[in-house]
């Protein structure tokens, strides 16, 4: 009762505490849910809610994975894939792209090639809403690591790469920016502010 009063109040995170300890598993993920797809997408700083939420998330991973989890599993599949989402923002704020590129296949959220795409778009679907909340700011960092990259190819020494290697890498990554912007052009959801006209914006800039 407690911890639905503080919902009702805005005071989440007291409510997410209460919910655990009385073991309401579904209204503790849930509502962590919630507050993750607000700051998933931010750099982590010291002290902030995005930090406590890592950290409550990863406890939450350890204690309700060995138990009997009380929740549905749909709100289990939405906090498991914002809790990846984290890893890949920390690791794309870091400029770590390889490893932020190698959580984007396990998530299957966005496409890296054209042939992934149809699976993607079918996938968002079935997403939950505090995930599809997070795609336009995910399809955004995904079209810079693939800017990112190319700009760094293109400025390779040629000596690295023979011409023909360079350019198939160069192309892999044009069809990296042409699914992003396809799958922000298909997808039932309304991108907010410009995340449409940035993105096709970059392709062009890789051409």
């Amino acid at each position: 009762m407690i911890a639905e009063e503080f919902v009702r109040k805005g005071m989440f995170e007291d409510a997410i505490r209460l919910f655990d300890l009385a073991g309401i598993h579904e209204q503790a993920l849930r509502y962590t849910s919630i507050l993750l797809s607000q700051v998933v997408h931010q750099a982590n700083k010291p002290g902030s809610l995005r930090e406590r939420l890592q950290r409550m998330a990863l406890e939450f991973t350890e204690r309700y994975a060995g138990a009997e989890k009380n929740c549905d599993p749909p709100t289990w599949s939405t906090f498991t894939l914002l809790k990846e989402l984290m890893i890949f923002f920390d690791q794309y704020h870091c400029k770590n792209y390889q490893p932020a590129l190698e959580v984007l296949e396990r998530t299957k959220l966005v496409p890296l090639k054209m042939q992934d795409l149809e699976a993607c778009v079918h996938n968002f679907k079935r997403l939950g809403g505090e995930v599809c909340k997070v795609i336009p700011d995910l399809l955004l960092a995904t079209m810079d690591i693939a800017y990112c990259k190319y700009k760094a190819l293109r400025g390779k020494d040629v000596a690295k790469f023979d011409d023909a290697g360079r350019e198939q890498q160069l192309n892999y990554l044009r069809e990296q920016a042409k699914a992003l912007t396809n799958m922000a052009a298909t997808v039932p959801y309304r991108m907010p502010g410009d995340t449409n006209n940035r993105l096709v914006q970059t392709e062009i800039l890789m051409h």
